[in-house]
């Protein structure tokens, strides 16, 4: 029951973005643009929203941020290590270490959280997402540029800090949880604006995400990819359960700390691999498998969570 009424309604709207895509009936330029929408307007609303009307003091707990900090950190250098036993080249070591971390909370994650445990859920868990988000772009961009060993050209590093200052997903966190923490008030038509924008957010993001997957991502190194999606899926989750019982987060906060620890590889991590001069095959190949992957590891996750 848990795969039938939580997990398989996002991804049929995963697979509605898929088959319109392929039948043609919308083109990529039209799937571009629901993306920009969804990246740029809708999910920023979602978060700003959510954030910014939820109780900080209920919805703030160090103790699940701190531990999901570490399991990262730890899942990071574990990942690291993998990727040298493998002798991956350079290029590839970056793409293999952050898409065993980086998960698609936003697009997989809330919506996930939303359909188990309701709006309490969705806004703890954009609480978390705040926190985590500029922590998970910051250990990206090391994991990337590590291995290059100074590799990146100026134009790169530029465009790099451009997009981690203008990220609106790290900025509408910053913003909502600045909101909710001064328990600064919404005016009612900000409210109406923000809930009809809120809305569209999750339904874009998977309609996008669907039509931008493709087989043809797949990869043939398939030891990789098969690594990473181990990692990312099942080795991160059992080291944040672990780690969640050892620092005493139960109720919610704990269902809602493996829920994000367990989704599967985020496209972000494509656009970044391309922005420092990773591998873009072997990251393209880690996020089509482990999203389809996650539709099975997703729902014993919730099912252990019951």
């Amino acid at each position: 029951m848990v795969f039938l009424n939580v997990v398989l309604p996002v991804f049929l709207i995963i697979a509605l973005g898929y088959g319109i895509r392929r039948i043609n009936f919308v083109d990529k330029i039209f799937l571009d643009k629901i993306s920009q929408m969804a990246y740029f307007v809708a999910v920023p609303s979602l978060l700003i929203w959510k954030i910014g009307t939820s109780s900080f003091d209920l919805n703030f707990n160090p103790r699940l941020i701190l531990t999901c900090y570490l399991t990262i950190i730890v899942c990071m250098v574990g990942a690291y290590g993998v990727a040298r036993l493998l002798r991956l080249p350079p290029r590839e070591v970056g793409s293999f270490t952050q898409g065993s971390f980086w998960g698609n909370m936003t697009y997989i994650g809330l919506p996930i959280l939303l359909a188990a445990y309701g709006e309490e859920g969705l806004q703890r868990g954009s609480v978390l997402i705040g926190f985590m988000t500029p922590m998970i772009n910051i250990l990206a961009v090391l994991a990337l540029t590590g291995p290059l060993k100074g590799a990146m050209d100026w134009k790169s590093i530029v465009d790099l800090r451009n997009a981690l200052v203008i990220n609106p997903v790290i900025l509408s966190c910053m913003f909502g949880l600045l909101l909710s923490y001064f328990r600064i008030p919404f005016p009612t038509f900000t409210i109406n604006v923000l809930h009809f924008l809120s809305d569209l957010a999750l339904p874009l993001a998977l309609i996008a995400m669907g039509g931008n997957l493709s087989f043809e991502m797949i990869k043939k190194d398939y030891k990789a990819t098969a690594c990473a999606c181990v990692i990312k899926l099942f080795l991160v989750v059992l080291l944040g359960w672990f780690l969640l019982v050892e620092a005493d987060v139960k109720g919610l906060d704990f269902k809602v700390g493996i829920i994000i620890l367990s989704c599967p590889t985020a496209f972000s991590s494509y656009l970044l691999s391309s922005k420092l001069g990773a591998d873009k095959s072997l990251i393209s190949s880690d996020i089509m498998v482990s999203t389809l992957l996650s539709m099975v590891t997703l729902s014993f996750w919730l099912w252990r969570l019951q």
